[in-house]
């Protein structure tokens, strides 16, 4: 956890023996999320299926892309399947006008998501509206400050996201109890977790088991 830390200073070390993580695997969900919007259209689903699908992959490219840019500054910004290897770097802002863009199209997602297209996915696992609004005001959040330092006025749009999860009707509460956060019970139900990444498939013994540690954002 110690290496973790150097992204909440913005102080990351060349040595830090997370930081290829952070490149190699974002860069799988972006590849993934660039197949699906470039080939959903092409799917034998209905158009609500399919704008679900897309603006589900969106937010995983938008949260990919805010990992990547709050990491390493500048970077090729890769929006389709057709990869030019030789493409120069686009800039911090451009790079956070992609992800603005692809977020705001995810807050178009329904606002429930118990019922999502993958059957075994549980109720924060599946990204919804709420998610959206979530992600776009710690985007805002970030741009207001170092290094675009675009001030009050994105405090503000940060502000505004989160008033539409609070007052959003979502599902989202709470605990009266700090160690319910983590508990077996709550786990496929956490009104805590906006939208969680399961460390493993299987529920495991108690409080203790590794699906119970969900990361929580």
């Amino acid at each position: 956890k110690a290496a973790m830390r150097e992204w909440d200073s913005f102080e990351i070390s060349t040595g830090n023996e997370r930081l290829l993580w952070h490149w190699q695997d974002k860069w799988l969900v972006i590849r993934a999320a660039n197949f699906i919007i470039g080939g959903a259209e092409n799917a034998p689903n209905s158009a609500d299926e399919i704008a679900r699908a897309m603006n589900t992959a969106k937010f995983w490219r938008a949260w990919a892309y805010f990992d990547l840019v709050r990491t390493f500054g500048a970077l090729p910004l890769v929006t389709d399947l057709n990869v030019d290897y030789g493409m120069g770097l686009s800039s911090i802002a451009v790079i956070y006008d992609q992800i603005v863009a692809d977020l705001k199209d995810a807050c178009n997602l329904p606002k429930e998501n118990k019922n999502g297209l993958i059957p075994y996915v549980t109720v924060n696992q599946d990204p919804n509206s709420g998610a959206a609004h979530a992600l776009l005001a710690c985007v805002y959040l970030n741009m207001a400050g170092w290094p675009l330092n675009k001030g009050a006025e994105y405090y503000n749009l940060c502000k505004t996201e989160c008033e539409a999860v609070i007052n959003g009707g979502y599902y989202y509460a709470l605990y009266d109890d700090y160690k319910d956060i983590h508990s077996a019970k709550e786990n496929f139900k956490n009104k805590e977790a906006i939208i969680s990444v399961y460390y493993s498939r299987d529920t495991g013994e108690g409080d203790s088991s590794l699906m119970c540690r969900g990361g929580i954002m």
